[in-house]
C-alpha cells in the first residue's frame, strides 16, 4: 500500500475538519465501512423546457456496489431541438477509517444524453467530456477527476494546496468537508412527441479506484435519477378533418427546427395538401448540434362532397353582327379555392368553339352569321365531370353520366350580318422629303363610322408597310436606303367591319377581298424626293507652317445634310513636304442617298526647318577653389520645329589646387540636322589660404584648477572647404598649488594649408581656509555643565574655488566640576592640506561673599556673564572681593582702555569657598557696557 505525505498544513486542516464531522457523517450514512446518503440533485437551469420537478432525494445509506434511486424529476419540452440542462449533484460520503477520499464524480452517458462541452475547464473540479491520467494511463468517462497531467499548483475549493499526477501522487478530495457540490452541463434529445422516460445516472469513484492510497477499496456507488420528459405540445395533430376531395389542408410542423422532410417530399415547415382520400402526413424535424429528430404525424380524412354553382352568363351586346367580338361575364358561381370556373363559347350544333378559364372572357369575331350559346361551366378541380377542350361536344361533359361534381348554365344569342363598309377620300401630302425620316400626313373622309376605320401605308411593290387603326394618321416610311429619289408611295382609307380582313403588314393590298366580306379601300399617291447636297464643317482652307510637326492631324471631317443627318468622313490626301518645305492637299468628299454630294478641301503649305539656339548660356568665369566649380547643369535650347528642350554638358580639361583649367560643352542637333553648340571656360586659380578659425578663446588666468573652463569644439572657415569644427589637444596640469594648462586646436584643408590657435590658461593657487565662528573662552560657575562639544566649520571663501570642510574637536579635562580648566580643541587640515588649529579655555570659578574693595578709577566693567570669542592678548590685573552670585566689577586706572575680547586675570580674596582665604585665578572676557 503506497502512503501520500502532504504538507504538514494541508493534513493538520483536513484532519481537523474530517475530525469535526466524523461523528456525525458516521451517524449519517450508519456505522458501514462505506456509505453514501443524503443526496440531493437539482435542476437550477434549463432551456427548451418548462420545469415541473426539478429536484430528486436519496436518502441512503447505499450500501457499496450498489444502485441508489432517486424520487422522480419531471420536464416538458417546448418546440424543437435539445434541452439544455444545469443539474447539482451533493451527498454524504462516508468511505471509514480515518479518511473520507474521493477520486471522481461521473456521468453515466445513456442514449439520448450527452454532457455540454465547450468551456475550457478550469483550476480544481471541472466537468470534461473525457481524461486520461497522466500516470496511469486509465480513461474515465464524463464528470469530476483529480487525475490532473502535472503539477499545474492548481487548489480546489478548500485551502489544501495543489493536486497533481496519477496515481502516486493523487490523493483526491473529501467530499464531506470540501466542495460538497459538483455542477453538470447536460443536453438530450427528446423522443418524437408523447412521453419519454430516462434516467439520470452518475458513480461515485474513492481514492483507491485509481490506485491511490486508501483504507478501504471497493467503496463505489452508482447514483439514478428517474427522468419524465413530456412532449412538445406543438406536434401535429392527430387526425385533421374531414375535408372535401382535394380540398387545401395547411400543415404546420414545429417551428424552429434547422430543417424539415415531410413524406410528400416537401421541405418547409408550412405546407398545402389537397388529398382526394384520406392521407397521412409525417415530418421528421431536425435542430440543434446533436442533430435531435422530432417525428410527428397527422392522418387528414377527405369525404366526397359537391358544391358546384354555374351562376348566369351575360353578354355585353345580346345582338352582335358578324365580326364583332362577344364579351361575357358570369356572376352567382361558386368562387371556393377548391373549384374551377370555365367560360365557353358554343355554337348550335353543341361544339365548344373557344373557352376561357374565370367568370369572364372576350372571344374572338364571329364571321358567320347563326345562333350561339355562353355557357357557364363550374365544376370541382378534382372530382371533375371532365375537362373542357375546344372542338369538343358539350355532351363529353355529362356530369350525371360519369358522377363527377359540375354545374352548367346557358346563355344564348344570334350573330347578325349587318354591313355597312364605306371607304370615302383620303388625302395626303408630304410634309419631308428625306429618306428614313419623310413623313407623311393622311385624313380620310366620308367613310361609315359603323364600321372599323384604317388609314395604310402601301410601298412601291404595292405591300402594305404601315397601318393605323384610324382615320387620320402621320407615317413615316421606310425608304430604301441605296437608290436615287424620288419614290412613289400610296395613302389608302380602309372601311370594314368585324367579320372582314383585318389589315396586316408585310402582306400585299390585293389580298384583301372585299367582294367577300363586308369593306372598302379608297387610295391616293404621294411621291418623295431629296435635291440638297450635304454641308462640311468649316475650316481653314489655307494652313500656312513651318515645320513638319505643325501639320494639322488629318481628321475625319463632319458632313451635314438635311436627309441623311450627320455623319463623319476622311480625306483624301495628295502632295508631300519635308524639312526643306513642300504643299498637301486633303480633299473630303460625301455624297448622300439621293445622289447629291458634298465637299471641302484644304490645302497646307510648309515653309521649312531653321537651325536651334540655346537659351541663357553661362558665361566664362574664373574660382579659386575645385569646390567653387559649379556643379553640371542642363542648358535649355528652342527650336522653330522642335519646341523646347534642354541639353546635357560634357566636361574636358583638368584642374587641382594649384589651378587649371574646364572646358563644359553643350551640344544639340533637331529632326532636321541642324547642330548648335556652345563651350563655357572654367579658369581654376588655385587654393593658398589657410583655415581661419572663428572667435578663438583668448589666454585667461583663472583662481583655482577647478575654475579651469572645459573643452570646447572650436569652429573654423575656409575659402575652399567651407566651414566645420574640431578639438583641442590639451597639455599642462593644474591642482592647489596652481599650474598652466596648454590648448590647441589645428585644421589643415583638403590643398594642405594649416590653421591654428593656442590658448594658455594660468592657474593660481587655491586660498587657504580658516574656521568659521570658532568659539571663545568662557568661565562656568561651580556645578555648571559643560558646554557640548560640536564640529568647526572650515572655509576659504571663495565661491569659485570651495575650499570648506568640517574637524572634530578634542577635550582635555583639568577640572573637578567646581574648579579647574576645561580645554577644546580643533586640529586638521583644508582641503588643500593647509594646517588649521583652535583651543577654546572654559575655566571654574566659586562665587564670594559681597563685599569688595576697589583702588582705581573706573574705566570699565568686567561682568562674568558675559560671553565671546577671545582675540586679544592684552593682560589687565586687579584685586577685588565678590561674593558667590554677583558679577566682579572692576575700576581700571593708569589709563587703561578696556578692549573688547581682552583676557581679565582677577584674584579673587577672603571669599568663604570651604577652603579659606585662597587666591583663585579667573580668566574671563571683557566687554564693554
Amino acid at each position: 500500500m503506497k502512503r501520500k505525505f502532504y504538507p504538514f498544513l494541508k493534513g493538520l486542516v483536513c484532519l481537523l475538519l474530517f475530525s469535526w464531522n466524523f461523528n456525525q457523517l458516521k451517524a449519517q450514512c450508519g456505522t458501514g465501512n462505506c456509505d453514501v446518503c443524503n443526496v440531493q440533485l437539482t435542476i437550477t437551469g434549463v432551456t427548451n423546457a418548462n420545469v415541473i420537478n426539478n429536484s430528486s432525494f436519496i436518502s441512503g445509506p447505499i450500501e457499496p456496489s450498489s444502485v441508489g434511486i432517486g424520487t422522480g424529476i419531471e420536464l416538458e419540452a417546448l418546440g424543437c431541438g435539445s434541452i439544455s440542462m444545469q443539474a447539482n449533484l451533493s451527498f454524504s460520503w462516508w468511505q471509514g477509517g480515518t479518511n473520507s477520499w474521493l477520486h471522481g464524480v461521473s456521468f453515466n452517458a445513456i442514449p439520448g444524453w450527452t454532457l455540454a462541452t465547450g468551456s475550457t475547464p478550469g483550476a480544481g473540479w471541472n466537468a470534461l467530456p473525457s481524461i486520461v491520467g497522466d500516470c496511469s494511463g486509465a480513461t474515465y468517462g464524463l464528470g469530476f477527476y483529480w487525475d490532473s497531467a502535472g503539477d499545474d499548483g492548481s487548489s480546489n475549493c478548500d485551502s489544501f494546496g495543489d493536486i497533481d499526477g496519477d496515481p502516486s501522487d493523487n490523493y483526491g478530495v473529501n467530499p464531506s468537508v470540501c466542495c460538497p457540490t459538483f455542477p453538470f452541463d447536460l443536453e438530450f434529445c427528446p423522443s418524437s412527441g408523447g412521453t419519454t422516460t430516462t434516467s439520470l445516472n452518475f458513480s461515485l469513484t474513492e481514492d483507491g479506484t485509481s490506485g491511490g492510497w486508501n483504507d478501504t477499496a471497493g467503496c463505489d456507488f452508482e447514483l439514478a435519477f428517474p427522468m419524465t420528459i413530456i412532449g412538445s405540445s406543438s406536434q401535429l395533430p392527430p387526425i385533421i378533418g374531414p375535408v372535401c376531395e382535394g380540398e387545401l389542408v395547411d400543415l404546420m410542423a414545429e417551428s424552429g427546427c434547422d430543417t424539415y422532410e415531410w413524406s410528400n417530399g416537401a421541405t418547409a415547415a408550412l405546407i398545402q395538401v389537397a388529398p382526394t382520400a384520406t392521407t397521412t402526413y409525417c415530418v421528421t424535424a431536425t435542430s440543434g448540434a446533436l442533430g435531435c429528430e422530432t417525428i410527428s404525424c397527422t392522418e387528414v380524412q377527405v369525404e366526397d362532397c359537391c358544391d358546384a354553382e354555374a351562376g348566369t352568363a351575360s353578354l355585353a351586346n345580346p345582338t352582335p353582327c358578324t365580326g364583332e367580338p362577344i364579351s361575357a361575364t358570369v356572376t352567382g358561381h361558386n368562387t371556393d379555392q377548391d373549384y374551377q370556373q370555365v367560360t365557353m363559347l358554343v355554337d348550335d350544333t353543341d361544339i365548344i368553339v373557344e373557352l376561357a378559364f374565370g367568370p369572364s372572357a372576350t372571344f374572338n369575331p364571329i364571321n358567320i352569321s347563326g345562333n350561339y350559346s355562353v355557357v357557364s361551366f363550374n365544376f370541382h378541380a378534382v372530382d371533375a365531370c371532365g375537362f373542357p377542350v375546344a372542338g369538343q361536344p358539350l355532351a363529353a361533359l355529362d356530369c350525371a353520366a360519369v358522377g363527377g361534381c359540375g354545374d352548367f348554365s346557358t346563355t344564348p344569342f344570334t350573330v347578325v350580318d349587318c354591313c355597312s363598309a364605306m371607304a370615302g377620300v383620303v388625302n395626303a401630302s408630304s410634309s419631308n422629303e428625306c429618306i428614313g425620316s419623310a413623313t407623311i400626313d393622311a385624313t380620310a373622309s366620308g367613310f361609315d363610322a359603323n364600321n372599323i376605320q384604317a388609314l395604310i401605308l402601301i410601298d412601291q411593290n404595292g405591300v402594305i408597310e404601315l397601318v393605323e387603326m384610324a382615320s387620320s394618321a402621320s407615317f413615316i416610311p421606310s425608304i430604301p436606303s441605296t437608290g436615287f429619289c424620288p419614290f412613289s408611295y400610296q395613302v389608302c382609307s380602309y372601311n370594314f367591319d368585324s367579320g372582314s380582313t383585318p389589315p396586316v403588314v408585310g402582306v400585299p393590298l390585293s389580298s384583301i377581298d372585299c367582294s367577300s366580306s363586308c369593306c372598302e379601300i379608297s387610295c391616293t399617291n404621294v411621291s418623295l424626293g431629296d435635291s440638297e447636297p450635304p454641308i462640311f464643317d468649316n475650316i481653314t482652307t489655307v494652313v500656312t507652317v513651318d515645320c513638319l510637326a505643325d501639320i494639322p492631324p488629318a481628321m475625319d471631317l463632319e458632313w451635314t445634310d438635311n436627309c441623311d443627318g450627320t455623319g463623319f468622313v476622311s480625306p483624301v490626301v495628295t502632295g508631300s513636304a519635308d524639312c526643306t518645305g513642300g504643299n498637301i492637299a486633303r480633299v473630303w468628299n460625301y455624297i448622300d442617298a439621293c445622289g447629291n454630294e458634298g465637299q471641302m478641301t484644304q490645302v497646307i503649305e510648309v515653309i521649312g526647318d531653321e537651325a536651334p539656339t540655346f537659351l541663357n548660356p553661362p558665361p566664362n568665369i574664373t574660382v579659386s577653389c575645385i569646390a567653387n566649380i559649379p556643379p553640371m547643369t542642363t542648358l535649355d535650347w528652342e527650336d522653330n520645329c522642335d519646341g523646347t528642350g534642354t541639353a546635357i554638358g560634357t566636361d574636358s580639361g583638368n584642374a587641382d589646387c594649384t589651378g587649371g583649367t574646364i572646358n563644359r560643352e553643350w551640344e544639340y542637333t533637331d529632326v532636321c540636322g541642324n547642330t548648335i553648340q556652345y563651350v563655357q571656360f572654367i579658369q581654376v586659380s588655385g587654393d593658398i589660404e589657410p583655415p581661419v578659425f572663428a572667435s578663438p578663446p583668448a589666454n585667461i588666468t583663472v583662481s583655482c584648477a577647478g575654475a579651469v573652463p572645459p573643452i570646447a569644439v572650436l569652429d573654423w572657415v575656409d575659402n575652399c572647404d567651407g566651414f566645420g569644427s574640431v578639438m583641442p589637444t590639451e597639455a599642462g596640469s593644474a591642482d592647489c598649488t596652481g599650474g598652466t594648462i596648454i590648448r590647441v586646436w589645428e585644421y589643415t584643408d583638403a590643398c594642405g594649408n594649416n590653421g591654428s590657435h593656442s590658448q594658455i590658461i594660468n592657474v593660481e593657487p587655491t586660498l587657504v581656509a580658516s574656521f568659521i565662528n570658532a568659539p571663545s573662552n568662557i568661565p562656568l560657575a561651580c556645578g555648571e555643565p559643560l558646554p557640548p562639544l560640536t564640529d568647526l566649520v572650515f572655509d576659504n571663501g571663495d565661491p569659485d574655488c570651495n575650499n570648506s570642510g568640517t574637524i572634530s574637536g578634542t577635550m582635555t579635562d583639568n577640572s573637578n566640576g567646581c574648579t579647574g580648566v576645561v580645554f577644546y580643541e580643533w586640529t586638521g587640515m583644508d582641503a588643500c592640506g593647509n594646517p588649521l588649529s583652535h583651543i577654546q579655555t572654559i575655566g571654574y570659578y566659586v562665587p564670594c561673599e559681597p563685599s569688595y574693595s576697589l583702588t582705581s578709577t573706573v574705566t570699565g566693567i568686567l561682568d562674568y556673564e558675559s560671553s565671546g570669542t577671545i582675540s586679544s592678548t592684552q593682560i589687565i590685573t586687579a584685586t577685588a572681593q565678590v561674593d558667590y552670585d554677583s558679577a566682579i566689577e572692576i575700576e581700571l586706572n593708569g589709563g587703561f582702555e578696556v578692549v573688547l575680547g581682552a583676557v581679565f586675570n582677577c584674584f579673587i580674596d577672603g571669599c568663604d569657598n570651604g577652603g579659606g582665604g585662597t587666591n583663585v585665578q579667573e580668566n574671563e572676557e571683557v566687554q564693554k557696557e
